[in-house]
């Protein structure tokens, strides 16, 4: 169990004097259990923005109680059960929405391996979620809407992944070709804004790692419902020596069901958008990764986000490019480029340099953040001098030079001085 605390009187306290550079201050108090495979929490958060310019109420959560049990695998059928219950609530002042949630999903997963050598994972589950909400959001919008409903919503999801794979040895290494297809039914879900808010399941990124979920929406809020294929293929190189490079491009298709998702998504045609994901390991000193989106039908870009790293014991250089189209109603209403680069120099073994850098390569190209530092550390003493530049928007308060000194005692703590600023 535990609590954390944090609380302005004056927005511009914290960033005025360096203490935190924090966009929205939580607290919270919680308690947990861990038991075998079985994991329980209770919590209740509070949150304070001290962002400048009008913002919404943040809700308070009162309470937050959840408790997930997994079976043991090939414990039920020779496969594994599992079971999650959670509540939610969410408080506003000043007669804004307020959300009551509970909700049960119980599922069962089985995986198996032909003799043939097919790979095949099925996912069986079902939920029900029943939502109190007073104060309703689309009741604003809409005098003919009650204020207050409760609304209970029911949905049953069945999901099967095959991939083959193929597998040709070399002399010093083996190349690895996977096929994949997966399907996913569900039955019909409640998702009207008029009845179930969407709190949680706002933003929406699909790449490789979402494109065989059940549910492609990071909350529970909306859930996809109906029918649809997803498919893709996987293949790479593994050396003995640890080297590897890798490929994998997917997309999917939906057959029917709720049309949800947000234009620009990559998902609200039944079609989605062709996800794909590269990455190289040259050594342990040398790697580099490169995810992609791009719109099925003209291949125009959607999303690339390339990291690089290389270097050795004593340099090392990391270096992150980011490209995003603008995603309709999750407030990234614009696209965003951006690259980054850090660096460090281990001069001797308790010397460090290292700087870094940010660009804005948007509709406002520029820096946006500059810094460069010196560390030291030994058995019992560390010290650092850092100078940084942020040139941000300046509803931010994020212009300026600083100067920051830290000096640390091991098994002792660390303390600094207040960042000095520098004008500019």
């Amino acid at each position: 169990s535990g609590f954390g605390l944090q609380r302005a009187s004056d927005k511009q306290y914290l960033r005025f004097y360096d203490i935190s550079k924090e966009n929205v201050l939580s607290n919270q108090v919680y308690a947990e259990r861990f038991s075998g495979r079985d994991y329980s929490r209770v919590s209740a958060m509070n949150f304070q923005d001290v962002r400048l310019g009008i913002r919404p109420d943040q809700p308070d959560i009162l309470p937050m109680m959840e408790h997930s049990m997994i079976g043991d695998p090939s414990s039920l059928w020779g496969g594994r059960w599992q079971s999650d219950f959670s509540s939610l609530g969410l408080r506003r002042s000043n007669n804004n929405q307020n959300v009551q949630r509970g909700s049960v999903d119980v599922g069962w997963q089985r995986r198996g391996l032909s003799s043939g050598g097919l790979v095949t994972t099925l996912d069986l589950n079902a939920r029900e979620d029943l939502y109190a909400v007073e104060n309703s959001d689309a009741s604003k919008l809409d005098p003919t809407l009650d204020a207050k409903t409760t609304t209970g919503r029911g949905i049953a999801t069945a999901g099967v992944i095959t991939s083959y794979p193929l597998v040709k040895r070399l002399v010093d290494s083996q190349v690895v070709i996977e096929p994949v297809v997966g399907v996913n039914l569900s039955t019909n879900a409640n998702n009207s804004a008029n009845t179930i808010p969407n709190e949680d399941s706002i933003d929406t990124q699909f790449d490789t790692s979402t494109l065989f979920q059940q549910n492609r929406f990071s909350g529970i809020d909306r859930q996809e419902d109906g029918a649809r294929a997803n498919y893709g293929l996987k293949s790479g190189i593994y050396g003995d020596n640890g080297r590897y490079g890798k490929v994998f491009v997917g997309q999917s298709y939906r057959f029917w069901g709720d049309k949800i998702f947000p234009t620009g998504s990559g998902l609200e045609d039944r079609r989605s958008d062709m996800v794909g994901q590269v990455s190289a390991g040259l050594s342990k000193y040398l790697d580099a990764d490169y995810r992609f989106q791009l719109d099925t039908a003209s291949l125009a870009a959607r999303r690339h986000e390339v990291q690089a790293g290389g270097g050795n014991d004593t340099f090392r250089l990391n270096t992150r490019y980011l490209y995003t189209a603008a995603v309709a109603g999750t407030g990234f209403d614009v696209s965003r480029e951006q690259w980054q680069m850090d660096g460090s120099y281990n001069v001797t073994k308790s010397w460090k340099l290292s700087s870094s850098a940010l660009m804005d390569l948007g509709d406002q190209p520029g820096l946006r953040n500059i810094s460069t530092g010196i560390d030291y550390i030994d058995e019992c003493f560390t010290f650092a001098i850092q100078g940084s530049r942020s040139v941000a928007n300046e509803a931010s308060g994020s212009n300026e030079t600083k100067l920051l000194l830290r000096i640390g005692l091991k098994n002792i703590g660390e303390f600094s001085g207040p960042q000095i600023p520098l004008g500019g």
